[in-house]
């Protein structure tokens, strides 16, 4: 009884069940075959997709900063025409990088320090000032950055360790267009105003 049982059970197995049993794992093999080629194929195109959305960003990045240079450049002409009044006056771009300041700006606080325009256009407050006095200008700049129209405040500025002179510091946004590209700055003598209205 059992042998015929055996008997059965091979002829089903040599039959069509191995058959069918074969032909489905190959069958779901293909099938998954399939889906993991089209979510390889899926994720190659996302990926050229994103490829290309980064390009286009970066060559409109370019472009921006192109622009961005560009009136960077006619802001500091047009600042430069009009910068020559006897009282220290300069611009820097949004970072606190100086791009331009006057002769009275060099005489007043460059030139008795030892230092000259050179040493500081295209650099940051921290290349030619004390650490204090980079703060009180960070945090004024900051304000004009923040929406401030214009900002004053008074400061000390050191000459050597001992002595000091008092000067009214103004700062203000420079703008093309109502866009923000710069801060605008002048100082005026703290005593030639308390002389000036005591008058």
């Amino acid at each position: 009884m059992n042998s015929d049982y055996l008997q059965i059970v091979i002829a089903l197995l040599s039959g069509g069940a191995l058959q069918y049993l074969s032909q489905y794992i190959i069958a779901k093999r293909n099938t998954d075959q399939t889906e993991i080629e089209m979510i390889i194929k899926t994720w190659s195109e996302d990926n050229k997709r994103l490829r290309d959305i980064e390009r286009e960003n970066r060559n409109r990045i370019e472009l921006l900063e192109s622009e961005l240079s560009l009136l960077r450049a006619q802001i500091i002409a047009l600042e430069s025409a009009q910068i020559d009044l006897p009282i220290p006056m300069w611009l820097k771009d949004l970072t606190g990088k100086m791009l331009i300041l006057n002769k009275a700006y060099e005489k007043s606080f460059l030139e008795p320090r030892g230092f000259h325009s050179t040493d500081y256009i295209g650099k940051s407050d921290t290349d030619v000032w004390d650490e204090s006095t980079c703060t009180i200008f960070a945090y004024s700049d900051n304000m004009i950055r923040k929406g401030k129209d214009v900002y004053y405040t008074t400061v000390d500025i050191p000459f050597t360790d001992s002595y000091t002179d008092k000067w009214i510091v103004v700062k203000y946004p420079r703008l093309i267009n109502g866009d923000i590209i710069g801060i605008g700055g002048l100082a005026i003598p703290y005593n030639a105003v308390i002389k000036y209205n005591s008058k």
